[in-house]
């Protein structure tokens, strides 16, 4: 696993931050708490440049994809940028990723003669299962504490308790500024 970035400017913080919004698809986890952010620089111009490493050589392509464009989409869009360029390190595409995210081409563009699709039933499928995996978070601790299933269905947002898992299901949000040919990040 590689280590998270340990050296950070002002400039940087931001983009970092946005970074943060990013998350392994699979793990559900922000790739910077996963150690994927290698490094994260940003001149005074406004270029920002990002290396990501997975920790395995062959992750799946997929996979790998979805993070590198989702960050290249995060550090775009902040106020100040002006050129992105994200870079995955150490993958056996990471030539043929780096090449696609970098041009906007899409995922089955990026894998010409590959893939047969994009990414949109993957992310829908993870976005589902990272749904359900925090609502079993938090109604499994609420029926311990008795409540039957029909109370926990009467129940809004603002009656449930404090926790991690809904607190990232609250803020998840549809982000319509995707580029075409994408469907929207959530965050």
């Amino acid at each position: 696993m590689t280590a998270p970035v340990t050296t950070r400017s002002a400039r940087a913080e931001p983009v970092l931050a946005a970074l943060e919004t990013v998350r392994d698809p699979e793990l559900d986890e922000p790739i910077t708490s996963l150690g994927f952010v290698v490094s994260c620089a940003v001149s005074a111009a406004g270029d920002a440049q990002v290396r990501l490493r997975l920790p395995t050589y062959f992750c799946a392509p997929n996979f790998a994809y979805l993070m590198v464009a989702d960050a290249y989409d995060a550090v775009s869009a902040l106020p100040g940028v002006r050129r992105a360029e994200v870079v995955l390190e150490d993958h056996f595409a990471s030539d043929v990723i780096n090449d696609g995210v970098a041009a906007q081409a899409g995922f089955v563009q990026t894998f010409d003669g590959e893939a047969v699709s994009e990414l949109h039933g993957l992310r829908a499928d993870f976005l589902r299962k990272a749904v359900m995996a925090g609502t079993d978070q938090v109604c499994r601790p609420l029926l311990a504490a008795g409540k039957d299933p029909a109370a926990l269905l009467a129940m809004t947002l603002g009656e449930l308790p404090p926790s991690r898992a809904l607190d990232r299901l609250r803020g998840r949000r549809a982000d319509s500024g995707c580029r075409p040919g994408t469907t929207p990040r959530w965050s």
